[in-house]
């Protein structure tokens, strides 16, 4: 059988004119009515803005597995530990309140003509759900977390010359079907 090489590609944004990365908060947002063809802002959708080439990373099993002693010696494996699926960005539009609400709690964050003009305190954001929105070719990918929950914000490194952005971590958690994630695929017309 030989390879079908249309089969696969390099992953773009399916517009240049929003970024890949949709968000409302968890439950907001039917998850029925995120189909590969539906147009997400009219669905309750949040655009997250612009996403580093770095992409979006899922990683399915964070945690390495070791073996440890708890404090009467019994030995412990932590791979019988449970551990969530995560996803890890970094975001590029750093005074978008969309953007930031992704990072912070949108209490925490105040707005002035359009930009972001304060950040008081290091509040977590609520529980999102989260779509990734991609194309391969012509064909649409829409990878749908309906839970996901905040894990942690990545380092913030403040050099000369150097892009800024603001890397977070959710832990995606199970919904009421037992679904961490769905995916949806269609061709764009």
């Amino acid at each position: 059988m030989a390879i079908n090489t249309s089969q696969g590609g390099i992953m773009k944004p399916v517009s240049s004119n929003t970024g890949i990365l949709w968000y409302a908060e968890a439950g907001d947002v039917q998850i029925d009515a995120i189909t590969a063809t539906a147009d997400l802002s009219t669905i309750g959708l949040t655009s997250g803005g612009a996403v580093t080439t770095d992409g979006v990373t899922l990683a399915e099993n964070p945690e390495d597995p070791e073996t440890f002693n708890d404090w009467n010696g019994i030995t412990f494996d932590s791979s019988e530990a449970t551990s969530s699926p995560s996803i890890t960005f970094a975001l590029l539009e750093v005074l978008n309140k969309a953007a930031a609400e992704l990072v912070y709690a949108s209490s925490a964050i105040t707005e002035a003509g359009g930009k972001i003009s304060e950040i008081e305190g290091s509040a977590n954001p609520s529980n999102k759900t989260i779509v990734i929105d991609t194309r391969i070719k012509n064909r649409r990918i829409r990878a749908i977390y309906p839970v996901a929950s905040f894990a942690s914000r990545g380092d913030n490194v403040y050099a000369n010359d150097a892009l800024y952005s603001w890397e977070v971590t959710y832990n995606l958690l199970a919904d009421g079907e037992g679904n961490d994630r769905y995916m949806r695929f269609a061709d764009i017309a």
